[in-house]
């Protein structure tokens, strides 16, 4: 549809890592995926996508990754 993107692979803390690149560069959109986990497995595991949602100062695209598809997206 006329989008530019761009796929990196960095190392390190990924919260860290997406912001880090995200911030400084002409990044007009962050997208990702999440496994979308709820309760005692989010609480144990964390969640890399709402810690970028709450943090990110970019508009932030959040898709979870099962069958719900587009359904199950958020965005900021």
């Amino acid at each position: 549809a006329g989008l530019e993107t761009l796929a990196l692979n960095v190392g390190g803390e990924p919260i860290a890592a997406i912001l880090d690149f995200a911030r400084p560069s002409a990044v007009g959109l962050i997208a990702m995926t999440t496994h979308g986990r709820t309760g005692l497995a989010k609480l144990l595991m964390g969640s890399v996508a709402q810690k970028v949602l709450r943090e990110a100062l970019l508009p932030t695209l959040v898709v979870r990754s099962d069958a719900l598809g587009a359904a199950g997206c958020a965005t900021t």
